[in-house]
């Protein structure tokens, strides 16, 4: 394969690959402080994010040009150790890799790609457009061996073009009814937006299934017997859904003998609670609601603890059992278990 070293051929004019290094070291510093200075995620399942094709359209080109240049650099180091270039190859192949991570660090922060990603995009585009049309003149009329080395530069035309054009064209706006959306809102994030009614489900856990009349044959005021329950919210996720952002946090929830964990926004934390006592109602540990829309992680953070606190301030109220709270047990995929009299209400209707 010695059309690699087609990539960058020796030349006796380096004033233009001296320029080139020096643009691929400018953007690698930059890259790399970008890097280190932006601010830190928790853990997410890469389920809970959205791909659309540009995403992977970027990613794939990206990354294609990356494997390229530190091919080229391993190849040219086996097939030509005299090659004066190599360092070129070196400096190409850390700029791509970093251009990479950068579209997925931007992307899983739902941030647009910084400006100097994008015009080290359009230069790259420029620069390989130049390369190619130099070589077929060079080498016209082009004989068969030389087709191997002009489709491989093709392919990293092509691969720059789709990052050039998706630095200058904007991103699509995801809308209601978007494939992506569609399936987020159907399958992760359901909305806990109205009231619950006996028999229907809103989060896919309260239903006939799930739901047991527990009926005394002579009234009594005991409780059904209780469980242990404790809740913790170990992580939250900043997320897409059409062209807004929104912060979910990830629920974990500890009975005897199971666990299991949910997905909830704070916009269903506040519906969970309208349906409570008033006793339950008010509580110092509930976050109120911002007048304006913080995604700062500290911020974010410090609410997760208070939602945490507030649960289990809940669950674990001597004067109330969760299992006969409707409004929880389907906030926390909870069996709900009515009481006698409820039940009798229910069955008479």
């Amino acid at each position: 394969m010695p059309w690699l070293l087609e990539l960058y051929p020796p030349s006796t004019d380096t004033t233009e690959y001296t320029l080139l290094l020096v643009f691929d070291i400018l953007f690698i510093v930059i890259a790399a402080w970008w890097i280190a200075a932006i601010q830190p995620l928790p853990k997410t399942y890469l389920s809970e994010i959205i791909f659309p094709v540009q995403f992977w359209l970027r990613g794939a080109a990206s990354m294609w040009l990356a494997i390229v240049t530190w091919v080229s650099y391993m190849y040219s180091s086996l097939w030509d150790p005299s090659h004066t270039l190599r360092f070129i190859l070196v400096a190409d192949s850390l700029a791509w890799t970093l251009s990479s991570s950068l579209i997925w660090m931007a992307h899983r922060r739902n941030l647009h790609l910084p400006l100097f990603v994008r015009s080290f995009w359009i230069v790259r585009w420029l620069l390989t457009l130049q390369h190619l049309v130099a070589s077929l003149v060079e080498r016209s009329p082009i004989s068969k061996q030389e087709v191997p080395c002009i489709v491989f530069q093709s392919t990293l035309l092509v691969s720059v073009t789709i990052l050039a054009v998706a630095s200058v064209k904007p991103h699509r706006q995801l809308t209601p009814m978007s494939p992506e959306v569609v399936a987020l809102t159907l399958e992760r994030f359901p909305s806990f937006s109205s009231k619950s009614l006996i028999g229907r489900s809103m989060y896919g856990s309260f239903g006939a299934s799930k739901m047991k009349c527990s009926l005394w044959l002579e009234p009594t005021s005991k409780e059904p017997n209780r469980i242990d329950l404790k809740v913790q919210i170990p992580s939250w996720t900043l997320s897409r859904k059409a062209n807004a952002s929104f912060v979910s946090y990830k629920i974990l929830v500890l009975a005897p003998g199971e666990s299991w964990t949910v997905r909830r926004r704070y916009s269903d934390f506040r519906h969970m609670r309208r349906g409570l006592p008033e006793a339950l109602r008010q509580s110092q540990y509930f976050p109120e609601k911002s007048l304006f829309k913080s995604f700062d992680p500290r911020v974010i953070d410090s609410r997760r603890a208070k939602l945490e606190k507030y649960l289990n301030f809940i669950v674990a109220h001597p004067d109330v059992n969760p299992q006969s709270l409707l409004s929880l047990c389907d906030f926390l995929e909870l069996e709900y278990v009515v009481n006698a009299d409820d039940c009798q209400s229910y069955l008479s209707v």
